[in-house]
């Protein structure tokens, strides 16, 4: 009898801790995962946290501020990480500039917002104690130019010569230290990034793939002549060395695919050799894979987008079209389509009515592979389809049937 009860309430521990784990689960705030990299952060995070605690246990919303690249968001999610604990519920919203500027983008952001901070009944958005961090590139947000009430201010300033060979070590070599002779033409890299991580990575991964000094030197030229011009020169010099149909596909992702899962965009770019062209993009920090999507830094997106943009003055002239009003300017007027179009996107972040627009503006661009119409209604249908398009994703597509004409042999369904 002693024994059956001692095994009963062995066999009830067990379930206790069971269920208390798995309340544990659900009601603890998860970390973050956070980056390869966390090179020099230690520093900024105790400051940063310092400031949190310095609050008197009342609402405190805090921004961070710095340069594209810097490592804002890497500071965040380590700071995330190292007090989410301190809370009953917490939310971490990465890509708001990108996100609101998507249909009901605000919406959703929203709705993540309240989704994961009332998953406790309990929880009081705002109450005593509550914290807010926001990171932006611009300090007048955070300076009361703008209706946000932000009681502390950080500056996230670039890393130190040490923190930046270790960083750059890292991506060029896998160690934290330069390899036996490359001590010196790692430290002259090292200068051009100018302590911007995201610089640092990029540089480090390019000068990866050269298996001497000599290539090293070679390489180093390159960002010898952009000694005054920004990061963005400093970036674009690892796109520059890419081969053609590597720069396609980066060029893509970024005017159209970002956050987009690798096999739908593999399948799509397949003809480019998409599956190896990511990875060699991933080795080269220029392309980040996250839970299966296709993701990039902001900078690396807009250096991205200035080299299309650079192409022409006239977007007619551009290979790539995303910006809505670069779309609906060349589809009002037949006389602007032309044969180096070969994307398009039109998403607009407020719905659309199309009056006024070409019917007959695809027929020039025999070289159309990508066309994308969201949140946006045309009053009639088109007469001409390109032939060579690889994807068509219009949504509300103004008819029942196609163009008589159109004989699409590689797109895909």
């Amino acid at each position: 009898m002693i024994v059956s009860w001692a095994i009963q309430i062995w066999f009830e521990i067990d379930h206790i801790k069971e269920i208390v784990d798995k309340v544990h689960a659900k009601i603890t705030p998860k970390p973050l995962l956070s980056g390869d990299d966390p090179v020099g952060l230690d520093h900024h995070t105790e400051n940063v946290k310092s400031l949190l605690d310095d609050t008197d246990h009342s609402v405190c919303m805090l921004g961070i501020y710095g340069l594209g690249g810097i490592g804002k968001t890497e500071l965040a999610k380590a700071l995330y990480n190292k007090i989410v604990h301190q809370f009953e519920a917490a939310s971490f919203l990465a890509n708001v500039r990108e996100k609101s500027n998507k249909i009901n983008g605000l919406g959703e952001l929203q709705k993540t917002l309240l989704s994961e901070m009332f998953e406790r009944p309990e929880t009081e958005l705002g109450s005593t104690s509550s914290k807010i961090i926001i990171t932006t590139r611009d300090k007048g947000l955070l300076m009361g130019t703008h209706p946000i009430e932000v009681q502390k201010i950080y500056e996230m300033t670039e890393l130190n010569y040490q923190h930046s060979l270790e960083l750059f070590c890292r991506n060029a070599f896998g160690e934290s230290h330069p390899e036996i002779g490359y001590e010196a033409v790692s430290s002259r890299a090292v200068g051009y990034a100018k302590g911007v991580p995201l610089a640092l990575k990029v540089i480090g991964s390019n000068l990866a793939t050269r298996k001497s000094i000599r290539a090293w030197e070679y390489a180093l030229k390159d960002y010898e002549r952009t000694p005054r011009k920004g990061i963005q020169d400093v970036l674009k010099i690892s796109y520059d060395v890419l081969e053609p149909n590597a720069q396609t596909v980066f060029l893509d992702i970024a005017c159209f695919f970002k956050g987009e899962r690798i096999e739908y965009v593999e399948e799509i770019l397949e003809e480019f050799s998409a599956p190896s062209n990511i990875e060699e993009l991933v080795n080269k920090s220029l392309l980040i894979v996250e839970h299966g999507c296709l993701d990039m830094h902001d900078l690396i997106q807009d250096m991205s987008r200035e080299i299309v943009r650079q192409e022409a003055p006239n977007p007619a002239g551009r290979s790539r079209l995303w910006f809505h009003q670069d779309v609906i300017d060349v589809l009002s007027d037949e006389n602007f389509g032309s044969g180096v179009i070969q994307g398009i996107m039109l998403d607009p972040p407020q719905h659309i009515e199309q009056e006024d627009w070409s019917d007959t503006a695809f027929e020039k661009m025999n070289r159309l592979r990508i066309l994308i119409v969201r949140n946006a209604t045309f009053s009639s249908e088109p007469k001409h389809l390109p032939n060579h398009l690889r994807l068509l994703d219009w949504v509300g597509y103004p008819s029942k049937s196609f163009p008589p004409k159109f004989y699409p042999r590689n797109i895909i369904i």
